[in-house]
């Protein structure tokens, strides 16, 4: 009787077992997400995020999902940190080359779509006394290393049959970087908008070239693998919402271009002036990718990631899209130009 005792507690007991393991019990049930953490940046122009916030369409979606959604303003190496570290599930606005950079060091993000390209919205400006690029040869340029503006300048001294080891390259934050050329500090500096504008509104710089068929100056929507891979389906709203966002921009122009020039603190007349500078689309194209593929070689060059990195292996990795529900590898293709 005993043993009878014994075996049909034991069998009671592996069948429990087998349906905790099988189902999950109670207790052991995750809890739904309640909270949708979101990265943005409102500079240069950034108008899918400032329509998404001013006209809260992420939260009339995410709320009917029983979901807030919380928004950090973050930029730079704050992105990648909070990506990280888990602070946040989704980063906006995210620059290309710290994405890349970011992943190299083993942050497990991968890119959902893309967000923006402003190629005529980054300069090379110069002192008056600078008339071209061979003008520069033993002179100071400053840039922030590291970043898309480090390239472009790579890249437009290689176009004009120099290297970096021709000028002294000053490594300052682009706003010091505008500070040391109109305190006669450097030659030139690498500047996105609106410091381009200022720079040469100044009357102490030129213009020399804008990044146009040198980089894309992209930035893309990136988010934590971990993230994507529990929560697909809100991953998805996640971009159908940014579609509404690129929607409306599309239909209300005007009222997009009063809401950004409040959020970046700068006169209507000058957004108007600026915004035809910045393509957003949420599509990655091909000519991304390889741009992408590009900058990897750039960081490679620079030693600011490994050189045994491969580029198709990491932009494999990188470039998902969603299919039957679930997040493959591949690029995102929603129609938007």
């Amino acid at each position: 009787m005993r043993l009878n005792s014994f075996f049909l507690i034991m069998v009671s007991f592996l069948l429990v077992v087998g349906f905790c393991l099988g189902t999950g019990c109670a207790g052991s049930q995750e809890k739904p997400l309640t909270e949708l953490r979101v990265s943005f940046a409102s500079r240069p122009i950034n108008a899918p995020s400032i329509v998404a916030i001013e006209k809260g369409i992420l939260e009339e979606r995410f709320a009917r999902e029983g979901i807030s959604v919380v928004w950090h303003e973050l930029a730079g190496a704050e992105i990648s940190e909070a990506l990280a570290s888990g602070r946040i599930d989704i980063a906006t606005s995210f620059n290309s080359l710290s994405v890349l950079i970011a992943k190299a060091a083993g942050i497990d993000i991968k890119i959902m779509a893309g967000f923006s390209q402003f190629p005529e919205a980054i300069g090379l400006v110069a002192a008056e006394n600078v008339g071209s690029m061979e003008d520069l040869r033993g002179g100071k340029v400053a840039v922030t290393k590291g970043t898309m503006l480090h390239e472009m300048i790579v890249k437009a001294l290689a176009e004009a049959g120099m290297t970096a080891d021709d000028v002294e390259v000053v490594n300052l934050d682009s706003p010091d970087a505008l500070a040391a050329l109109i305190g006669g500090h450097v030659d030139a500096a690498v500047l996105p908008e609106p410091l381009l504008s200022k720079a040469l509104a100044s009357g102490n710089a030129a213009l020399l070239r804008t990044a146009e068929g040198l980089i894309l100056g992209q930035t893309v929507i990136a988010a934590r693998s971990a993230f994507l891979e529990k929560y697909p389906d809100l991953a998805e709203l996640f971009l159908q919402a940014h579609d509404a966002c690129l929607d409306y921009m599309a239909v209300h122009e005007e009222e997009v271009l009063m809401l950004c020039a409040a959020a970046v603190d700068m006169p209507p007349e000058s957004v108007r002036a600026l915004y035809p500078k910045f393509s957003f689309a949420a599509r990655l194209e091909e000519r991304d990718i390889l741009a992408m593929k590009a900058s990897v070689a750039f960081l490679k060059e620079q030693h600011i990631i490994n050189t045994d990195v491969s580029a198709d292996a990491l932009l494999e990795q990188l470039t998902m899209t969603m299919d039957n529900g679930q997040w493959t590898m591949g690029t995102r293709d929603n129609g938007q130009g």
